[in-house]
């Protein structure tokens, strides 16, 4: 047979790929690359076998980036409560050849909710409980109390929801409103209440909403959302010198027209405080 580019004929040919035939001066020399005869890696750049059936060697198959799975899920009042949420009561942590997972943890009493925003959640995930016995939470202390966590480790998963605003790590200081289109704020800042805020009356009857923070900037948000349904100017408010925390606190008139743009009826929200916010508003 002759070669398919020289047109020499004679003993020192080799097949390619099964029906492809060159010389072996062609074979020698850097026409190899100018007619791309072997077909390389698309990563590396790597001579491939003339049995790989692929698109990348061994080598690069072995690395979990290629094997990595984009993750999106669409804006959505659930998937906003979701953010907030993750950034209040959950965590991610990573380690090496990209192994980690997103954990959020709630109280057993609050087990509902995971399985509801989990229903949004378009990759593998498990909902399971745990006792814990000895816990200190708001300064005391607790034996046996039980929680429930849901987890998931996709790396797709877990790259987007950093990509959306929840950081890897501690994350009391540094949390920040997420910059995503069609963000729907009042389900957003629900999550962020359902996770450390806390909703229902003083003990003189008075209806209150409060949330705890040490993020500068989920400071700045919350108080222009009220000052924005309320029409009241911009509030201005200090940490506290005990735990270095801003505590926002809404009272009176103001805590009614926080909890109706909040806990409106249908929302996805934890049962207790929800039940609380409509007590709130069918008292007034």
């Amino acid at each position: 047979m002759k070669c398919l580019i020289c047109g020499w004929e004679g003993k020192n040919q080799r097949s390619i790929s099964g029906h492809v035939v060159y010389c072996h001066s062609i074979l020698a020399n850097d026409y190899k690359d100018k007619f791309d005869l072997f077909k390389k890696c698309e990563r590396c750049g790597k001579r491939l076998s003339e049995n790989c059936k692929g698109k990348y060697c061994k080598g690069c198959i072995g690395d979990s980036e290629i094997n990595k799975k984009e993750c999106f899920i669409p804006m959505s009042p659930t998937f906003s409560y979701f953010l907030g949420l993750a950034q209040t009561d959950g965590s991610m942590t990573k380690s090496s050849r990209h192994r980690g997972k997103f954990q959020l943890e709630l109280s057993y009493r609050d087990r509902h909710i995971l399985k509801g925003v989990s229903k949004i959640i378009p990759c593998n995930y498990t909902i399971c409980d745990r006792t814990r016995k000895i816990i200190k939470l708001n300064g005391r202390v607790y034996r046996n109390k039980k929680f429930s966590l849901l987890r998931v480790c996709d790396w797709g998963f877990r790259d987007f929801l950093e990509q959306c605003g929840v950081p890897y790590g501690k994350k009391s200081d540094i949390i920040k409103p997420p910059h995503l289109t069609n963000l729907f704020i009042p389900d957003y800042i629900r999550g962020l209440y359902d996770g450390d805020g806390s909703v229902g009356f003083t003990a003189q009857g008075l209806p209150f909403l409060s949330f705890c923070t040490k993020s500068e900037l989920i400071k700045e948000f919350i108080l222009q959302y009220v000052s924005d349904i309320t029409g009241k100017p911009l509030r201005k408010i200090n940490r506290q010198k005990r735990d270095n925390v801003y505590n926002i606190m809404i009272a009176n008139q103001d805590s009614l027209t926080l909890g109706n743009a909040l806990y409106y009826e249908g929302c996805v929200a934890i049962s207790r405080k929800y039940k609380k916010a409509r007590d709130i508003l069918n008292n007034s």
